[in-house]
């Protein structure tokens, strides 16, 4: 099987799809920087956030993270940064990230880089910053400890939950791949099920108790849960399901480590959108957290015609969302 890590390695030079990669994740960072598809739902937060802090600001004030919040006045007071060049450099980083582990370990990274720009882009690099970010660097501690880097794994788990708490989710979501990328998928459904269950479970017990420690979170959450139920039979939800069913039948990622694990991973989109349906903020969420790695897995064919299907209804979910981005205007004020 040939990917662009194989294809880099035996080619010193500069490669046409990495300086490709590196302009969409400049001009993307752009795009969500300045808003120039419209502004989203929580750019104003952002913004509002950022102007109000202060040289000598000790952050307690904020409901965003305090790793978000340092790195905020980080660069407002000690690189000069305006809002909107913050913006984009957080956005063209965390899609750097992602794209460089496309470049990695995908067969198509320019190709899955585009559907990930129609499917998750208007999601989080351009609405949910600190998600976005978090997820990407979440992400990259993955792949760290796949490359046998622990403590730099560990470190950059840790990195990413400071700028969004959820990141922690995907860390540990990754912790149980880790017991089961053996399995057959059938057990490894049936086990990570029933751990989403009692986690929907003790989400319920936990929420009445968060807004009681939380009075800035208990309104962010009553706001939430007033987005719109998932749709478990979705377009997108049967899209994702047909990859996984198709990764099965023609890839068999489960054969080799590293396919078998963001394969695994990729269960959780389905799973927890199940599982949390009750919590429309978080089931919406985590479910797009980990469609990054069906990208991660479908994009990594072999020479087969077969091989290639998993990609190609990736690419089908990606235009889907387009269509809707275009003509139903769910780029301009983001909704779910």
């Amino acid at each position: 099987m040939t990917t662009a890590t194989d294809v880099s390695s035996t080619d010193t030079g500069v490669q046409p799809g990495a300086v490709v990669l590196l302009l969409l994740a400049v001009v993307f960072g752009v795009v969500a920087g300045y808003g120039w598809f419209g502004e989203s739902r929580d750019y104003a937060n952002y913004q509002g956030v950022y102007t109000s802090l202060s040289l000598h600001d000790h952050f307690s004030n904020y409901r965003f993270e305090r790793g978000y919040t340092a790195l905020s006045w980080l660069a407002k007071f000690y690189l000069g940064l305006d809002f909107a060049q913050y913006y984009t450099a957080l956005v063209a980083g965390s899609l750097l990230l992602k794209f460089r582990l496309l470049w990695k370990h995908t067969s198509a990274p320019v190709i899955a880089a585009l559907v990930y720009l129609t499917i998750l882009f208007p999601f989080y690099e351009y609405t949910q910053l600190r998600a976005g970010v978090a997820f990407a660097v979440a992400y990259t501690a993955i792949d760290a400890y796949l490359d046998g880097k622990r403590f730099a794994a560990l470190l950059l788990l840790a990195l990413g939950t400071l700028m969004h708490v959820t990141a922690i989710v995907v860390g540990g979501a990754a912790v149980l791949v880790m017991l089961v990328f053996r399995w057959a998928p059938v057990l490894a459904m049936a086990f990570f099920s029933a751990i989403a269950v009692g986690m929907s479970l003790v989400v319920s017990a936990s929420v009445r108790v968060l807004q009681n420690v939380n009075p800035l979170a208990a309104k962010y959450i009553e706001t939430a849960f007033l987005n719109k139920t998932p749709n478990l039979f979705s377009v997108e939800n049967i899209l994702i399901f047909a990859t996984l069913i198709s990764g099965a039948l023609f890839l068999r990622p489960w054969q080799k480590r590293e396919n078998g694990f963001f394969y695994y991973l990729s269960f959780w989109a389905l799973i927890l959108c199940a599982a949390l349906v009750k919590f429309p903020v978080f089931a919406h969420r985590l479910e797009d957290a980990f469609i990054f790695s069906l990208l991660l897995f479908a994009f990594r064919f072999d020479d087969s015609h077969q091989s290639r299907i998993p990609a190609l209804i990736m690419i089908l979910a990606g235009g889907w969302m387009a269509y809707r981005s275009v003509f139903e205007e769910w780029l301009l004020i983001y909704h779910r």
